[in-house]
């Protein structure tokens, strides 16, 4: 049974030791439907109480899922601005697949 400040396969109470004290922005790029990036994600969330800004962009096939059963990236969003939250005033960006950086292949 998970209790409020559970996060996924872990608990807040696991990471009790961290704090991102000086964390201000955050930006991932190429996000998955993966539960362990999500955590990752609602972990720098409830542990930077300075984060004034958070952006999530996801990997290109992210969208592209046609199964019923998988979560999209309007799920993610209400999960993240659901999650645990130590900054009072981070923005919280969850755009489409980010396509300005190149690939060196």
């Amino acid at each position: 049974m998970y209790v409020e400040d559970d996060l996924g396969s872990f608990t807040l109470d696991d990471y009790s030791d961290i704090t991102l004290e000086h964390l201000k922005e955050f930006e991932i790029q190429g996000f998955t439907d993966s539960e362990h990036e999500l955590d990752f994600v609602r972990l720098i969330l409830a542990k930077s109480p300075v984060l004034k800004k958070m952006m999530v962009f996801p990997h290109y096939f992210f969208d592209k899922n046609n199964d019923s059963s998988s979560f999209t990236l309007d799920d993610y969003s209400e999960l993240l601005f659901c999650s645990p939250c130590a900054s009072p005033v981070v923005e919280i960006i969850v755009g489409r697949y980010k396509s300005d950086y190149s690939c060196s292949w």
